[in-house]
């Protein structure tokens, strides 16, 4: 543990001169369910409740972020994040922070151009994230199966077109370590690509690749394409993605997955809206006897107070030849400031 006091330690050391000076913001949240698997089998997969046996139910933090974000002045800022997970307990089962961002950001007036270097956000489901809107009650789609990172350590150019106030294009090029948050380990490179166009207020393409380098003797390629639509009463969105690896010392896989979800506002007071979202994963796209693992979620959104989120949610993942995964939950969405 005394590795893990060490970024706390600062954070809070650092925080009244933090506040002492001038636009500098600290913010937090959380989610946090209680849960009971109702069915399905323990198996070794990345879903969030494969892990657990029939017949378990917790309370549980799933993430706790705390963030301090400071402008350094003449365009250039920076944020450091810390965040502890269910994935991130020790030994004593108690939630153990990491560091999940260090960044140092520059930015340009006009034309909108973004530098950031560090530890920073990716590309990789930045905007689907965004529309989805809804992390606190489960991962999108590449995330979900663990085909790659919110932030890796290395160098974007992020670049953003607008007129008069619409918001045209999106479009970054990163370079990163490709180890995620963990330290690298000259384990080769990773080069990101992602483009996103908005032709009509509200509704959204964007394509998106991914190469990772075969230092290990394995070339990995992700491809991706989403469509979202967002109103004031509705938002819509499908995200389809294609995932390559091969190589002499790599099993051969192309997994094929898509998912849709759509989020309806029932009331205006009280808050109410209703969330949707079924995902479809092949495997292996190759082969007709490869695994195909379906994933839904329904959830009422009763929204208090903006900053809080109450969210009772049914969460399933089914599968050939394997009991469906059941597991209803309440959610607890709690954002600061």
């Amino acid at each position: 543990m005394a590795y893990f006091r060490a970024p706390i330690l600062a954070f809070v050391l650092c925080s009244p001169l933090l506040l002492a000076q001038p636009e500098v913001r600290v913010g937090a949240l959380s989610f946090a369910d209680y849960f009971a698997k109702l069915s399905g089998d323990s198996l070794e997969l990345p879903a969030q409740y494969a892990r657990y046996s029939k017949g378990e139910n917790l309370f549980q933090f799933r993430r706790v972020q705390l963030w301090a974000d400071g402008v350094l002045g003449s365009g250039f800022s920076a944020r450091v994040l810390l965040e502890a997970t269910d994935g991130s307990l020790d030994a004593q089962r108690r939630y153990s922070p990491f560091l999940k961002e260090v960044s140092l950001s520059w930015e340009s007036p006009s034309p909108a151009v973004l530098l950031q270097l560090g530890l920073i956000p990716t590309p990789t489901w930045r905007l689907s994230e965004a529309l989805w809107g809804y992390r606190s009650l489960e991962k999108t789609l590449t995330d979900f199966w663990g085909w790659g990172s919110a932030v890796d350590f290395g160098l974007s150019l992020r670049i953003r077109l607008e007129h008069r106030g619409h918001q045209l294009l999106h479009a970054t090029a990163m370079v990163s370590g490709g180890e995620g948050v963990r330290a690298e380990s000259n384990r080769g490179k990773k080069l990101l690509l992602q483009c996103a166009v908005q032709p009509l207020p509200g509704l959204w393409l964007e394509g998106y690749a991914d190469w990772e380098s075969p230092t290990q003797g394995r070339d990995v390629v992700l491809l991706k394409g989403f469509l979202g639509y967002q109103h004031e009463r509705l938002t819509l969105g499908g995200e389809f993605l294609l995932r390559s690896q091969w190589g002499p010392n790599a099993l051969q896989q192309e997994p094929l997955a898509v998912s849709l979800f759509g989020r309806f506002r029932l009331l205006e007071l009280p808050a109410l809206a209703l969330v949707l979202r079924y995902d479809h994963t092949e495997s292996d796209r190759r082969l007709s006897s490869a695994a195909t693992y379906r994933f839904g979620l329904i959830a009422v959104d009763y929204t208090p107070i903006p900053r809080v989120h109450l969210m009772p949610n049914l969460w399933l993942l089914t599968a050939e030849q394997m009991h469906p995964h059941v597991v209803p939950r309440v959610t607890v969405f709690v954002r600061y400031p």
